[in-house]
């Protein structure tokens, strides 16, 4: 889907996997005389765990540097907002970058304005006509009604509700009004 700057990260783990290339030869070496030498025996159990910790933090670096690459986890749609408005700003902990949506699984929001409220029977099916196709019409379940009015963008107070689609070929493309 994208990725976030990787230098710096990549720089670190070029770091890290030649200080693990020296530990380990640093190992190899303390080995080879630690047949015969005492002092060299030790040395190797101290470069062993001096290792053990270089390797374990070079997989927490990689770890790291993948989760740079954001990858879908299956197929779908990239919704988003201006793509040119995110490029070089940082972005922060938690914020909602790109919405993976799949074409086949939408659902159609309702807005009904406070004022003109009704009851309706969750067991019937609705009836959606689309702006961009108002001369045909199609079937859907309400699966869900606020229980509050909210301030919808036009300033109107009204209750938010949604419905699945009861045909799957029948539903309207994302982003349809």
């Amino acid at each position: 889907l994208y990725s976030f700057d990787t230098s710096v990260a990549r720089e670190e783990m070029d770091v890290a996997v030649r200080e693990v290339e020296i530990a380990r030869s640093n190992l190899e070496r303390a080995s080879s005389k630690a047949g015969t030498d005492r002092s060299s025996r030790a040395d190797a159990r101290g470069l062993q765990h001096r290792l053990s910790q270089d390797m374990a933090r070079l997989e927490a670096i990689r770890e790291r540097y993948a989760k740079l690459h954001v990858v879908a986890p299956g197929d779908g749609v990239v919704i988003m907002g201006e793509p040119h408005a995110l490029a070089g700003r940082p972005v922060r902990t938690g914020e909602a970058v790109v919405t993976l949506a799949d074409p086949a699984d939408n659902l159609v929001r309702i807005w009904l304005p406070q004022d003109d409220s009704i009851a309706f029977d969750s067991k019937r099916p609705l009836t959606i006509f689309l702006h961009a196709d108002s001369g045909s019409s199609r079937p859907a379940e309400l699966v869900y009604v606020a229980a509050h009015a909210t301030e919808g963008m036009d300033g109107i107070y009204g209750f938010m509700a949604e419905a699945k689609w009861l045909n799957a070929d029948g539903g309207a493309r994302l982003g349809q009004k």
